[in-house]
């Protein structure tokens, strides 16, 4: 799964796995990192035990567990890195937004 050179990532640029994923963001297929102001993260199931699990900062450490229909915003101030898996129910479909 490509996690680099875009400002959102959904469902379409592949499935979230059991093993961390680290994404980026940018405006010209990575070669300039965009630091956003904000990233929202949603779990766009509208039913399900597929759960997205949130990482930030080099930890890993789970630090929310979305279901279906719920989503998060953390500022930028928070989110050195992030780092999405899945739980071992199965793939949510999700998407991941960075917002200036």
């Amino acid at each position: 799964m490509a996690t680099t050179g875009k400002m959102e990532y959904t469902q379409a640029d592949g499935a979230l796995t059991v093993n961390l994923q680290t994404f980026t963001f940018s405006q010209d297929a990575g070669t300039t990192v965009i630091v956003p102001n904000a990233v929202v993260i949603k779990n766009e199931d509208t039913s399900g035990a597929n759960v997205v699990q949130v990482v930030l900062n080099s930890n890993e450490t789970v630090i929310a567990t979305l279901a279906y229909g719920q989503k998060l915003k953390y500022s930028i101030r928070k989110v050195k890195e992030l780092k999405l898996k899945r739980s071992a129910a199965g793939a949510p479909n999700y998407s991941v937004r960075a917002v200036r």
